[in-house]
């Protein structure tokens, strides 16, 4: 008996398995590659299905998006599995408050310091909560963007659609993680950080030049959520809000100083100096 199964992705991202004698099927026997692991495999044979009918084949998207995850390797069942308690409990939402920017000299070096620093209190605890959220390295981006643009391309009016978004959060929380991680490249992530660790482990430059991408995936991220919860009449995350919203300010404060980014780079590391050195 050749067993198969492959994720269900609702909203709490249960698993879909049931047992068949043998591959009926190109389509079950891709599946089956998909179950072995044998991502490359089964994403050839899933591209040959969605090219004989493309508008018609959502659940295959979702299974060739799968497989483009898989070759990027990122792990599924433990990013699902990170992600959940990050997202769902609400026990570990987090808690800091978020300058308020409205009224205020974006343009001041103190200002620009002291969101930094509350900025970076929020970006601890994110990066606390989502620890266990496996990595993905920069070379296997392009396969998590080709996986997002088919979990984006299953309508709205398609059975399928919640659990392509679903993925889709998977996928763009995914990304901001990684965006955010880059700008800590002397961070031990398979250590819980502290705040020290964090503002220490900063790179101004590598963060101004990834803002743009952090903050589209954030953007995503939420609406992703936002969707799924508000489909299932759930609460809303404070964490993604939290992460997103800060990020959001950074960015008109970022904006404000476009011409002089030399500037906020000075005021950001003097600010690491001070509490690194």
């Amino acid at each position: 008996m050749i067993k198969w199964c492959w994720f269900l992705l609702n909203f709490i991202f249960l698993f879909s398995c049931r047992t068949i004698s043998k591959p009926v099927s190109s389509r079950e026997y891709a599946v089956e590659l998909l179950n072995q692991r044998k991502y490359a495999e089964a994403s050839n044979i899933f591209k040959q299905i969605l090219s004989q009918d493309p508008d018609q084949q959502n659940d295959t998207k979702i299974l060739l998006a799968s497989a483009y995850i898989g070759e990027a390797g990122l792990d599924i069942v433990a990013a699902f599995s990170a992600l959940k308690p990050f997202i769902f409990d609400t026990n570990k939402n987090t808690r800091l408050a978020i300058k308020n920017i409205e009224g205020k000299n974006v343009n001041d070096p103190d200002f620009i310091k002291n969101y930094f620093l509350n900025y970076l209190e929020i970006v601890t605890e994110i990066v606390r909560l989502t620890q266990a959220f496996p990595n993905i390295a920069l070379d296997n981006r392009p396969k998590i963007i080709e996986a997002l643009l088919l979990v984006e391309s299953v309508k709205i009016d398609n059975p399928y659609f919640l659990r392509a978004r679903g993925l889709s959060l998977m996928l763009n929380f995914s990304q901001t993680l990684s965006y955010l991680r880059e700008v800590f490249p002397t961070l031990d992530h398979e250590q819980m950080p502290t705040f020290a660790n964090i503002i220490c482990s900063f790179e101004p430059l590598i963060f101004l030049g990834n803002l743009e991408d952090l903050l589209k995936y954030s953007r995503r991220s939420v609406e992703d959520y936002l969707f799924i919860q508000e489909s299932k009449g759930k609460n809303i995350s404070k964490n993604l809000d939290s992460l997103n919203a800060a990020t959001e300010k950074f960015n008109v404060i970022i904006d404000a100083n476009r011409d002089a980014v030399v500037k906020t780079d000075v005021v950001l590391n003097n600010t690491k100096k001070y509490f690194c050195e």
